[in-house]
């Protein structure tokens, strides 16, 4: 168990950073879509972004593969294209809620 806790201690900063990414790309797909809701294709730019950086990333570590610095290439390879997955998750469900409050609005104004 203590041998856990210190693989754990050793990789926190990595290990920290998935879930920072993460967050940090659906905030911005959240505010580019409050703030650009008129430009419904603007909440999927950070979606691009990390699934683009994640994919040149990948290209990047695998020609480095067999050093340490090619794995840590992976590593960042693996948490941006995860993070832009997650982003576009997040714009499409921003896009389905939209889109059930139009057609609820659509309703409203038929039935007046």
């Amino acid at each position: 168990m203590a041998s856990i806790f210190g693989i754990v201690s050793q990789y926190q900063d990595r290990l920290t950073m998935l879930p920072v990414t993460l967050i940090v790309f659906v905030l911005a797909t959240l505010l580019l879509y409050l703030i650009f809701h008129r430009y419904p294709w603007v909440k999927y730019v950070p979606a691009v972004i990390g699934i683009a950086l994640g994919l040149i990333f990948l290209v990047q570590g695998l020609n480095q593969k067999a050093t340490l610095e090619g794995l840590d290439i992976l590593w960042r390879a693996v948490y941006f294209f995860v993070a832009g997955c997650i982003a576009l998750a997040t714009a499409w469900l921003s896009a389905l809620i939209q889109s059930f409050s139009r057609r609820r609005e659509d309703a409203d104004v038929e039935g007046e």
